[in-house]
């Protein structure tokens, strides 16, 4: 899975970055029992934001101890949406990436994870991003790599 983050400023692109994810077990089971496993089923997904802490492989959505859940942006965690199966991807946010619209300056953002409609935590990507200031946005798109 890979992480595609995007910074703007008044609609023009500041920098972008790109990071892997780490499919926790937690994830890995719920994907394979709940999306994988039904033909008809339609996930929703929300993303969040995290410091720098490296994911680990037993990570759940409330308990990670290597990092922490940042929230410089107003409401809940955007939804992120993909699409039917593909030729090596899962679809790629359809309809458009998580959004998140800067509120607080917001330094030390330094990943995303996936969250599925269950409340699983699916996975967790670091990788260093630029500071970001209050009016800025974020974009974060997430796809599935199967190779």
């Amino acid at each position: 899975m890979t992480y595609l983050f995007q910074c703007f400023r008044r609609g023009e692109l500041l920098w972008e970055k790109q990071g892997q994810n780490l499919i926790v077990a937690d994830g890995l089971m719920d994907c394979l029992n709940q999306y994988i496993g039904a033909s008809l089923y339609n996930a929703g997904f929300t993303m969040g934001l995290k410091d720098g802490g490296a994911p680990d492989i037993l990570d759940t959505l409330s308990i990670h101890p290597n990092w922490n859940e940042l929230t410089p942006y107003a409401g809940p965690r955007p939804p992120c949406f993909f699409g039917a199966w593909g030729t090596g991807v899962l679809g790629g946010c359809l309809g458009g990436p998580a959004i998140f619209n800067i509120t607080a300056p917001a330094p030390t953002v330094q990943g995303a994870f996936l969250v599925s409609a269950s409340g699983k935590l699916v996975g967790a990507a670091t990788t260093e991003l630029d500071s970001m200031l209050p009016g800025e946005v974020l974009q974060v798109r997430c796809s599935f790599d199967w190779f």
